[in-house]
């Protein structure tokens, strides 16, 4: 391993530590109300969009597997948060 693959590594590591270090903080502060860090990723991602967005654009924005967006999306629906409604070019 040459000297700039291991800085590489260490940087890596670093940005990685910080990363959790920052979201553990996020997720203990009160301010999400009853709001995950995740649904608000979701609705604040959203609320960027100037029109409705299917799933998988959706999913390209925010960090979570298909089937778990799909599962969160639906928690939404039912808080009355976001609607889904099918895309009428399917």
């Amino acid at each position: 391993m040459t000297d700039q693959d291991r800085l590489a590594n260490q940087a890596w590591e670093a940005m990685l530590t910080a990363h959790t270090r920052l979201m553990r903080q996020f997720e203990a502060a009160d301010v999400w109300n009853d709001l995950s860090m995740r649904e608000y990723d979701v609705l604040y991602t959203l609320s960027k969009c100037n029109r409705p967005v299917r799933m998988r654009e959706l999913g390209r924005s925010v960090l979570l597997s298909q089937p778990g967006l799909s599962r969160l999306v639906n928690r939404l629906v039912q808080r009355g948060l976001v609607e889904r409604s099918p895309d009428p070019a399917d």
